[in-house]
């Protein structure tokens, strides 16, 4: 992230990323996703353990078209 200040969303996202990795091999945030000539979507947290992965998308807001939207970006992630 830039220099400006932290989003509610980074700010979760930076707290879920401390909260979870020590159960992970490795943690990593804000990896994108994308084809060669553009873009697809952003996984907010990507965590990494011997023989698996989890993703996690953080929401700030819950509402009901959010959060389908979400779970349509994570299945075309992974």
């Amino acid at each position: 992230m830039g220099k400006g200040k932290e989003t509610n969303h980074d700010i979760n996202v930076r707290e879920l990323s401390e909260r979870i990795r020590n159960n992970y091999l490795t943690v990593l945030r804000n990896i994108e996703y994308r084809l060669v000539d553009r873009t697809l979507g952003e996984i907010d947290v990507l965590a990494i353990r011997k023989n698996e992965f989890d993703i996690y998308e953080v929401k700030c807001n819950g509402s009901d078209s959010n959060l389908r939207t979400a779970v349509k970006q994570v299945r075309l992630a992974r």
